[in-house]
């Protein structure tokens, strides 16, 4: 059974270099967009909390 060609045997090089980046770039921006959707309303009140004692403390 001959085996599935990879991306290096099926794509130039320079292909790749540009096509490796963006998909981390992408992979990245996801991320954070995610990231930042679930962890958003935690920090918030986290910051929130944190300043009301900074201000009572006084």
């Amino acid at each position: 059974m001959p085996r599935a060609p990879s991306g290096a045997t099926t794509l130039p090089v320079t292909t790749m270099v540009w096509l490796s980046t963006a998909i981390l770039i992408g992979a990245i921006g996801g991320a954070a967009i995610v990231a930042g959707g679930v962890a958003g309303d935690p920090m918030e009140k986290m910051i929130d909390a944190e300043s009301q004692t900074a201000t009572t403390e006084r």
